[in-house]
């Protein structure tokens, strides 16, 4: 038997029965394919089998139970930065997207630096942590300009990927480092009718 040919019990939402009319003697209910993708069946609680013995006219029930729990890890990404203030970057954004289906990407969520909690014995690292379904990720940042400065693409990461299996952590570390921005300036003075001494007061 399927789910589907076991009908709903009166005042309830997820148990439900099914009536066989048997001879009496030993019966045995087991399942199968109790497997749901995303979800794990939580063998400690669950009851996928179960056995009687049933004399004459006697009624008899098994009870089954499937517990599940969603599979989920954790993903933490870091915010390093260096030559600004987190008041300089409070524009700068954070995207979280789960890549698994690249046809498809999917965002998790957007967070601002004042979203981040700063990481205990540092001074600019700020850091978040998700709990995600297990699967491909992206952080990418944006809106990354400091007037003023200039990001040193060379050194900087602003972009970071993972790939997270059921109860595992991963971390995707981004850095950025700021130049201030500076420029030459020269001026000249020419003068005529008089010296350079005569000048010295100028």
């Amino acid at each position: 038997y399927k789910l589907a040919d076991i009908a709903l019990k009166s005042g309830e939402t997820t148990v439900y029965e099914k009536t066989l009319t048997v001879e009496p003697g030993e019966y045995e209910v087991t399942e199968s394919s109790t497997g749901v993708t995303g979800y794990t069946l939580k063998t400690t609680t669950s009851v996928t089998s179960g056995k009687v013995s049933i004399a004459k006219d006697e009624h008899k029930v098994i009870n089954l139970k499937n517990e599940y729990s969603k599979d989920q890890c954790s993903l933490k990404f870091t915010k390093s930065f260096s030559g600004v203030t987190k008041d300089q970057l409070k524009d700068l954004t954070f995207t979280v997207k789960n890549v698994t289906d690249s046809s498809n990407p999917k965002t998790i969520g957007t967070y601002k630096l004042s979203d981040m909690t700063l990481k205990s014995g540092e001074t600019t690292v700020y850091e978040k942590t998700l709990t995600v379904d297990p699967g491909e990720y992206e952080v990418t940042e944006s809106n990354t300009g400091v007037t003023g400065y200039t990001l040193k693409t060379t050194t900087s990461v602003t972009r970071g990927s993972v790939s997270i299996a059921k109860d595992d952590s991963k971390v995707i570390d981004l850095k950025n480092e700021y130049t201030k921005d500076k420029c030459s300036l020269k001026f000249t003075k020419s003068f005529s009718g008089v010296t350079k001494d005569q000048l010295k007061d100028l």
